[in-house]
Order: C-alpha cells, then structure tokens, then sequence
C-alpha cells in the first residue's frame, strides 16, 4: 500500500501555486537558454514544491509525504504548460 496523499496539502499548494506564477509569472519557472526557451526548469519546479512543502507543513504541524508533494509537483507542471501555451497564444506564437 502506498503512503496517503493529503488533499488539504494538496489544495492549499494549489492555491499557492496559482499565486506565485500570477505574481512570479510563468517566465520565472523556464530555462533562461535561448534554444531552450520554452522548457520548464525542473529545479524551479522542485523549488517552488519545497517552498509549498515547508510552508504547509509550519502552517500544519505535518510534513507532506513524498506521494503528496509529487501530485504537487504534477499539478504545477501542469498549471505552467497551461500558461505557457495561454502566453504563446496571447503573443502569436
């Protein structure tokens, strides 16, 4: 049986998530390399996980699981592709 996933984690990180690419922007979670332009960083996706990891976990008194901080990281990957295609859509890509 694998470990439980903690939907309240889980939902307070997407709420975080939403904040930090609105206020941080999309850009800021992309490899900087030009032939790499529209890539994510995976160590910025990781940062931004830990971040909401550490902060839940003070908010909460438990730490998320490893099960939990991947759906964390799943979601934000997708919440990034989805504004990334909106941005290439916006500027005529």
């Amino acid at each position: 049986m694998g470990e439980v996933i903690d939907i309240w984690h889980y939902r307070r990180a997407q709420r975080l998530f939403r904040l930090l690419v609105d206020r941080c922007g999309v850009e800021s979670f992309l490899l900087g390399e030009e032939d790499a332009a529209f890539q994510i960083d995976p160590a910025r996706l990781d940062d931004a996980v830990a971040l909401a990891a550490s902060w839940l976990e003070l908010q909460t008194g438990r730490a998320a699981s490893a099960s939990t901080q991947r759906l964390m990281r799943n979601d934000l990957r997708r919440l990034l592709i989805r504004a990334l295609a909106r941005h290439l859509v916006d500027t005529g890509f």
